[in-house]
């Protein structure tokens, strides 16, 4: 099983710093605008004065009084155009550029999170946990016969067994809870801080049940897969995401080695340990 850990810091902060940014560019372009609007204005009214005082004509007086009313009025609408235009594509821009953040946290196969989401959003439930002082559960999951649904049905039927897959982790979790797929037919599930061994075994459990039944492929066939978890407890098995992370993908080794379609929990040295077998 790959491992799981990978670390993009740069490409998190960025993120971060776009989305903490990005509720101040319409402001401060607004601000700029009205600026700009008030300086069209001038330009105007400075044009109608020099162009009125190169008039030597009789009809001079009525002529600037028509050019005062009407520049402004003019200028006004014209501006007022301007900065609603402005105003509707900078939202546009700004709704494209959240559209893009968040594609780019997602697996575009299934919709799962993906390892860069993983990577940032682990690190802010392990914040919470230690600022509550709780236990925080990973689990670690590596689908049991998928491959032969690949060689047997081709890769278009095993992209439609994961998102069916997908869809039963999320069902069988909280909605918080973070549901990632970090390799072909590997996933992490984070649960929310406070979750202790005995409910992430729970969790896991749960997780085989949910993947006991067929799965229908195209064409009207089925498959049955399983699925082998491995469970990791923050702080036992380590503080920081990569510790934790690693202890999961070396309980869930052990789970395949051990049968596979089974729980198995990190010991507190490291090695797995069993945690369940499903009935």
């Amino acid at each position: 099983m790959a491992t799981l850990f990978s670390s993009h810091p740069a490409t998190a902060i960025a993120a971060l710093a776009e989305e903490a940014a990005a509720g101040g560019v319409l402001r401060r372009f607004e601000r700029l605008q009205r600026v700009g609007m008030l300086g069209f204005i001038a330009l105007l009214l400075v044009l109608a004065v020099a162009l009125l005082a190169a008039l030597q004509g009789a009809h001079a007086q009525q002529l600037m009084q028509v050019v005062l009313v009407a520049t402004p009025a003019l200028a006004g609408a014209g501006a007022m155009w301007l900065l609603r235009r402005t105003r509707a594509l900078v939202q546009a821009g700004l709704q494209a550029q959240a559209a893009l953040a968040q594609a780019s946290l997602r697996d575009p196969l299934t919709g799962a999170y993906n390892r860069r989401a993983l990577d940032f959003k682990l690190d802010a439930l392990l914040r919470q946990a230690r600022e509550r002082h709780q236990p925080l559960a990973v689990l670690a999951l590596d689908l049991d016969g998928f491959k032969a649904v690949n060689d047997g049905h081709g890769h278009a039927a095993g992209d439609a067994a994961l998102r069916e897959v997908v869809a039963r982790l999320h069902a069988a979790v909280g909605e918080a809870d973070l549901v990632a797929r970090t390799g072909g037919d590997e996933f992490v599930i984070a649960l929310q801080p406070g979750t202790d061994e005995a409910a992430a075994q729970a969790v896991g459990r749960r997780l085989m049940q949910a993947l006991a039944e067929p799965v229908a492929l195209p064409g009207g066939s089925a498959a049955r897969l399983g699925v082998s978890v491995g469970v990791a407890l923050c702080p036992r098995e380590g503080a920081g995401a990569r510790a934790l992370l690693e202890a999961a993908d070396a309980a869930c080794c052990a789970a395949k080695r051990g049968g596979k379609n089974r729980v198995e929990v990190a010991g507190p040295a490291g090695v797995g340990r069993c945690g369940g077998h499903r009935p």
